[in-house]
């Protein structure tokens, strides 16, 4: 009976056992002085060590809180220590070169817009509340990784606008994108659509990737624009989910917010088509981004 020989298994290279075993031949060691040893075994571990660790990226977070420690430039013993945290920290600093040199730093309010060039003053200044509304920085995960980073723009006594941004955290990010939310405007019973990247942020729900909209026109909730947006966790873009707004701010029909409560008071006005969102760069603005897609589209105009 004929047997067929198993193909030799390939093993991973071992620069180690190749140095020890070399050293281990007869002679080798008499002929090397104590400091040469030193140095050559100092480079074989060298070697070794970063063999190992360039197969072993490491994780993606789940979440990204206490920015001071999770989200910061740290030094670093070894090249794997604190790969994600230096790597999120550049990219802030991206986001806050980027923001400098764009129409937002006129349009966000300076004492409100977070400067991202010195993490480390800005940690000291600003309390790690996680809240959103209280926060001027924070990361919103949306799972494998991929986070929205919500950076306060401008606050108001009734309202706080954030400007949104993408992240996927790893070693080496994609540059990051500014997200354009659709937001209804009416005229009557014609219906325009319109993109705009302030955000009045009021929640955010990790398990649906939802984003809460709304802004008061009263403190009293009388009037206002209420949205709900969809987020696709893989490619960042928002999808419009719900759209109520009232333009009379009359005293009657108030609204508060309240995650699973619309307004529905007599006043407010639902739109029942959803729409997509955009991405686009940080100064997208100057440069008109949308040529092939105008800022202001046309859409199916409500029943009477």
């Amino acid at each position: 009976m004929s047997c067929l020989a198993s193909p030799p298994r390939t093993q991973k290279p071992d620069p180690l056992g190749a140095g020890l075993r070399l050293l281990a031949r007869p002679n080798v060691l008499a002929g090397l002085s104590s400091a040469l040893l030193a140095v050559l075994f100092s480079v074989l571990f060298s070697v070794n060590s970063q063999a190992q660790t360039s197969q072993t990226p490491p994780l993606p977070r789940t979440q990204i809180t206490r920015l001071e420690q999770a989200c910061n430039f740290l030094a670093a013993e070894k090249p794997t220590d604190f790969v994600l945290e230096n790597a999120c920290a550049r990219h802030l600093e991206t986001i806050g070169q980027m923001l400098r040199h764009s129409t937002w730093r006129d349009e966000c309010e300076r004492n409100i817009l977070p400067g991202l060039e010195n993490l480390g003053s800005y940690y000291e200044q600003t309390p790690g509340s996680s809240e959103i509304g209280v926060d001027k920085l924070l990361f919103l995960p949306l799972g494998r990784g991929h986070f929205l980073i919500a950076l306060a723009c401008s606050q108001g006594a009734y309202n706080t606008d954030y400007l949104v941004f993408t992240y996927e955290d790893r070693p080496h990010p994609a540059q990051p994108k500014l997200l354009w939310f659709p937001e209804i405007q009416y005229s009557g019973n014609h219906v325009r659509l319109h993109y705009t990247a302030r955000l009045t942020l009021r929640d955010f729900d990790a398990r649906t990737h939802s984003l809460y909209h709304y802004a008061k026109y009263l403190g009293n909730g009388s009037g206002g624009n209420y949205a709900e947006y969809v987020i696709d966790a893989k490619t960042f873009m928002p999808r419009l989910k719900v759209w109520i707004s009232k333009a009379d701010t009359d005293h009657q029909g108030n609204y508060q917010f309240k995650r699973g409560q619309r307004p529905h008071a007599k006043g407010w006005q639902a739109y029942p088509h959803p729409a997509q969102g955009k991405l686009g760069a940080i100064d997208q603005r100057s440069k008109q981004p949308f040529s092939t897609h105008p800022k202001i589209e046309s859409l199916p105009d409500v029943p009477e």
